[in-house]
């Protein structure tokens, strides 16, 4: 089936639905809410019973999105469809989880952009090519001819400028360039937008950043710039693991590395690995997917337990 043929279904799966749960990813980005908030109010708006549901804790700077207030951390029970967006696989949702919760399981919506994403929905709207998650639901709502009122084009912007870096990184091509455009002409509050999510650091953050900028070393064989962060440096800081947030995105300027990745330790007792090129002949999914992650050629990440430790040999995953 063609993307025209999916968003269809999509649409008519969505608005003959009872109750919709919409679900952005674990400790989820602008990219992610702004998909599920966008559906959320389009939802709302044509009479069709939706909820906002997020497993894990979210980082207050993106309270500014429309409609942020209405994210629950409970589970309706009688829903019939289920969205989830900018989700590579349906762990890093927490989804099989959630299903395992209805005794009848409700239809999966995949709405995402990553090319390593696992087709795990019912209906996958999947499509790898385009910038961001919000891009993709941007395409949605223009080829049913939604109107696009402020609020709903400042939460597609947010997550568009996150996965384009402000549209510098390899993420921005002219299909990019256009929707940014047609949705500042709606009245995206970009300013907003970016005093919001790349302007509002505390002090302790750029300690934070400084810890991991003077750590930065070179694996000569696998042409990789690498640095840590442990959950000890956010403590020592008086930070949050969110802090972090931007750091690899600025990494990626390093010239004399094939790719840079970032090693974060959480507080959950895993390692997540936030990998970034700008090289052409470098592909960082699938390294990530090696590690059980996944992600897009430029800009990828994975996840696997343990911890940082600091040795006389250097830092090492225990």
């Amino acid at each position: 089936m063609d993307l025209v043929g999916i968003i269809n279904k999509a649409h008519t799966t969505l608005t003959n639905a009872h109750h919709v749960l919409l679900i952005p990813h674990r400790y989820p980005d602008s990219d992610s809410l702004g998909g599920a908030l966008v559906f959320y109010e389009w939802l709302e708006r044509s009479g069709i019973k939706a909820s906002l549901y997020c497993a894990t804790e979210i980082n207050p700077n993106y309270s500014f999105l429309p409609g942020f207030e209405n994210i629950k951390h409970e589970i309706p029970e009688d829903v019939d469809v289920i969205c989830v967006f900018d989700s590579g696989d349906a762990q890093f949702a927490y989804l099989p989880e959630i299903l395992a919760g209805f005794k009848t399981r409700p239809t999966v919506i995949s709405v995402d952009h990553h090319i390593s994403n696992e087709m795990y929905g019912d209906i996958n709207i999947v499509v790898p090519t385009i910038a961001s998650t919000t891009a993709l639901c941007y395409t949605f709502f223009k080829h049913h001819g939604a109107h696009m009122t402020q609020t709903m084009a400042t939460n597609m912007l947010a997550g568009l400028i996150t996965d384009t870096g402000i549209f510098s990184n390899p993420a921005t091509n002219i299909n990019a360039m256009e929707i940014g455009a047609e949705l500042m002409n709606a009245g995206a509050r970009i300013e907003q937008i970016i005093a919001s999510l790349m302007r509002t650091k505390p002090i302790g953050a750029f300690k934070l950043w400084g810890r991991a900028l003077s750590r930065i070393k070179k694996h000569k064989t696998l042409d990789i710039a690498y640095t840590v962060i442990t959950q000890q440096d956010h403590i020592e800081c008086g930070v949050t693991k969110d802090e972090a947030a931007g750091l690899a995105n600025f990494l990626n300027s390093v010239s004399d590395c094939a790719m840079t990745l970032i090693i974060k330790e959480t507080k959950e007792g895993h390692i997540k690995g936030s990998l970034r090129t700008t090289r052409q002949d470098a592909d960082v999914s699938r390294f990530a997917k090696a590690m059980g992650g996944g992600g897009h050629a430029k800009a990828a990440g994975f996840s696997i337990p343990g911890k940082i430790k600091q040795t006389k040999n250097g830092w090492q995953i225990a």
